[in-house]
């Protein structure tokens, strides 16, 4: 997708909320980058001929072009609510997304056993996991290929003698962030979030802009 189309996205998708934004989200900016990426993806992989694939988890092409061809390849998971089931209370918005996968396999080509099996988003060799368990869910349970790396923005800290524990009490705490690309947008959400929690038996440790 170009930089004006991006742009042109980006503004369209200003305001939408709950339902709206996620078809959004899928109909106007996943699914026509996959499609318009799988040319792209198949021409580099029969020029350079790779032994395996390292697919970013929303840039669903390099799953398409890898299950085409039959190759191996690896999921890098940097989105990981999509780890968590997040249609568990919305099951019909999980099936819209299941058969929507299928489809775009089946366009490109994959058998259509292949695109019933799994999901193109987590690769069935690799999926490596840039989070903690702690974050993602300690109770959940991953198949034995998933693996969590920690973060991958900066050299990994081993020790953080520097960090100021004392600051976290005995109370339960809650993390609350809208990750690096919906961060800008998250003023409405931030107030919301201090209304809710404020004054609960709760820390709550809200990972937004400086300025917010």
């Amino acid at each position: 997708l170009s930089a004006d189309l991006v742009g042109q996205v980006t503004a369209r998708a200003q305001g939408l909320r709950g339902a709206a934004a996620f078809q959004f989200l899928w109909e106007e900016f996943l699914l026509p980058l996959a499609r318009s990426m799988v040319p792209g993806v198949e021409a580099a992989v029969e020029e350079f001929r790779p032994d395996v694939l390292l697919v970013d988890q929303q840039a669903l092409s390099g799953a398409v072009v890898a299950r085409r061809r039959g190759m191996r390849w690896a999921t890098s998971a940097t989105t990981s609510a999509e780890l968590a089931d997040p249609y568990a209370l919305v099951p019909r918005i999980g099936e819209w997304v299941e058969n929507a996968l299928r489809q775009l396999q089946r366009d490109f080509g994959v058998p259509e056993a292949a695109a019933a099996r799994s999901d193109p988003r987590f690769s069935e060799h690799l999926v490596i996991i840039f989070s903690t368990q702690a974050l993602v869910g300690p109770k959940l349970r991953f198949p034995g290929h998933y693996h969590f790396v920690g973060p991958s923005v900066a050299g990994r800290v081993e020790r953080l003698d520097d960090f100021p524990w004392d600051w976290f009490g005995d109370v339960p705490r809650v993390l609350v962030s809208l990750g690096t690309v919906n961060a800008d947008a998250g003023d409405r959400f931030y107030a919301t979030v201090i209304e809710a929690l404020g004054g609960r038996a709760l820390q709550v440790i809200l990972v937004g802009p400086r300025d917010r």
